[in-house]
């Protein structure tokens, strides 16, 4: 855009080191962010009273797996992930997440945690007693298996228990409530921590930005709570809604 002011300005004779040049830029480049902010403005609000969910696109499935290992396999990443104390708080935060719902988890003898990364979430969760295993596209030891999210690597009903943070990561959200769905026993619960807001992260893929778009995903649930998290939930994994979902 700039480019055509300044072919206009010379039109005029206005040369690029006059002080009108500079000034007019100036105008120019605010009401360009102004008129871009407006539209970023209307398009939030537009998403955030519909049902509709964003989902990026990829040209195939192979891409968006491609896309996601970027994150989730890179060796950069995880040894910053693996450093014991950034492994041992991270492990702690989550215990103290669960907590509050420790009187399910007390109860549930088989538990499955969905994009477990390097397994914090798989260790917190057996601290309740409960035998768990994770899964993801990228394995780690015994403690996360390789899987995909909307293609289940386990028999139906097997699961009390399922916890998730990566539906945001998910390209197909329905899928992967119905592969929750299939995993889970009767009355079953699926807890899932999730921003809900407009995420920017590169590797996210489906954006929730009210409630209602996430009921209406999770329609063969019924919705145990919907609780807004604190400050430091936000600061430190990025999510600002957990949702507690039981099996219909």
């Amino acid at each position: 855009m700039i480019k055509y002011l300044q072919k206009i300005l010379i039109i005029f004779r206005i040369t690029k080191r006059s002080l009108t040049y500079n000034i007019l830029k100036s105008l120019f480049l605010f009401l360009e962010n102004f008129l871009f902010n407006i539209y970023i403005f209307f398009k939030k609000i537009r998403f955030y009273f519909s049902d509709y969910v964003r989902v990026k696109k990829f040209s195939s499935y192979e891409l968006y797996i491609e896309n996601q290992l970027k994150k989730t396999s890179n060796q950069n990443l995880r040894r910053g992930w693996l450093e014991k104390n950034n492994y041992n708080k991270k492990t702690k935060a989550f215990i103290v997440f669960f907590n509050k719902n420790k009187n399910i988890l007390k109860k549930s003898k088989q538990t499955l945690a969905i994009g477990a990364r390097t397994g914090n979430e798989v260790l917190a969760i057996r601290s309740f007693g409960c035998n768990c295993i994770g899964v993801d596209i990228f394995p780690y030891k015994d403690l996360v298996l390789k899987g995909d999210m909307h293609d289940l690597p386990f028999k139906d009903k097997q699961f009390d228990f399922i916890f998730t943070n990566v539906l945001d990561h998910s390209l197909y959200p329905r899928k992967f409530f119905r592969e929750a769905h299939r995993v889970l026993k009767k009355n079953g619960y699926l807890l899932i921590h999730m921003l809900v807001d407009f995420d920017n992260d590169e590797y996210s893929v489906t954006n929730i930005t009210n409630i209602n778009q996430m009921k209406k995903l999770a329609i063969d649930f019924n919705v145990v709570s919907i609780i807004n998290t604190d400050h430091k939930s936000f600061s430190f994994f990025h999510f600002n809604k957990e949702f507690l979902f039981r099996k219909k």
